[in-house]
């Protein structure tokens, strides 16, 4: 029993991997200092910080024009290793912690561009930052929490990118992958879609063909589809973000 325990919860929640960034270029990058750019990093569960994104940080500062930095959005980032019902209340500390980050980052530094990126669980965190969070998902309940203060000069983002976001519906105009008609573990009410519609334009949301976690429903689904985001889409995302830039 304690055997195919285990196997059902490998399958459910995959070894991410703890991914601990030793690059001393990419760790000296982390500072909440007033730059001309600035990005925000929700890592995924389980992960040491800045986790699987620490290279796409590198590659988005060493080819922005620009001074350039990043700080980790504080939260515990447990997968449901860590316990039963803990995946919803470390999503939710994320979204409220990200917020307030991004408001006294850009109160603080009114000339900073800003760029927020999450992947996995931290990609959740990162949608409902921008468009408002909460409901079912993993067997636990996410309490619910507004989009990010329009009228907040946090909104005027740069970029936004999503990887293998747990919570997710298909069919939207920043999915960048072809499988806009695949739902994730969870799907977006009315409410946050619509909150996430502003940021239509400056939001790319990636879902890999296989990726349990943010399309359960495509086959054939195995770990490293949800692993392989920043192998295969982190210079095209780099890219993308720096030619916002000019």
């Amino acid at each position: 029993l304690l055997a195919t325990s285990a196997l059902a919860s490998a399958q459910k929640f995959p070894d991410y991997g703890i991914r601990e960034c030793t690059d001393p270029k990419i760790l000296a990058l982390e500072t909440d200092d007033c730059t001309d750019y600035h990005i925000f990093l929700a890592r995924v569960s389980d992960s040491a910080s800045p986790g699987h994104q620490g290279d796409l940080v590198r590659l988005v500062c060493d080819g922005i024009d620009g001074s350039c930095n990043y700080e980790n959005i504080e939260y515990p980032a447990n997968s449901s290793w860590s316990g039963e019902k803990v995946w919803c209340p470390s999503v939710a500390t994320g979204v409220q912690n990200g917020q307030a980050q991004l408001e006294a980052y850009a109160e603080r530094c009114p000339d900073s561009r800003l760029v927020l990126f999450g992947f996995s669980q931290g990609a959740s965190v990162a949608m409902d930052i921008l468009g408002g969070g909460g409901g079912p998902c993993y067997d636990c309940v996410q309490d619910d929490n507004p989009a990010l203060d329009s009228s907040s000069s946090a909104a005027s983002l740069l970029a936004a990118a999503a990887f293998g976001a747990p919570r997710r519906t298909g069919n939207q105009t920043y999915s960048i992958l072809d499988l806009q008609d695949f739902d994730g573990t969870a799907v977006r009410t009315p409410e946050q879609l619509a909150g996430l519609a502003p940021y239509k334009d400056i939001l790319r949301e990636y879902c890999n063909n296989g990726d349990s976690i943010c399309a359960p429903d495509s086959e054939p689904t195995e770990v490293k589809n949800h692993l392989s985001y920043f192998e295969k889409y982190q210079d095209e995302v780099a890219d993308w973000v720096i030619g916002l830039a000019k």
